[in-house]
């Protein structure tokens, strides 16, 4: 069984993604992302419609908090 570590690496290097700065709002990565965390059930429902907190902020804060990519001063 994948783990949300696998998946989420997967994706980002599908997409050559080596910084959380270079997924975009809309593009391909952040769809795929997007998706995966709305299908797995980890995204809460406050975040998925943006009451809460907004979607790639939480993507990116959740790849970090993974280990899989660093944020760039």
């Amino acid at each position: 069984m994948k783990t949300e570590y696998d998946e989420v690496k997967r994706i980002l290097d599908t997409h050559g993604i080596t910084d959380v700065d270079d997924i975009g709002y809309g593009d391909e990565c952040y769809d795929d992302l997007i998706k995966y965390y709305m299908d797995s059930g980890e995204m809460p429902y406050g975040v998925m419609k943006a009451r809460t907190e907004m979607p790639d902020v939480w993507i990116a804060d959740r790849i970090i908090e993974l280990g899989i990519l660093e944020e760039m001063a």
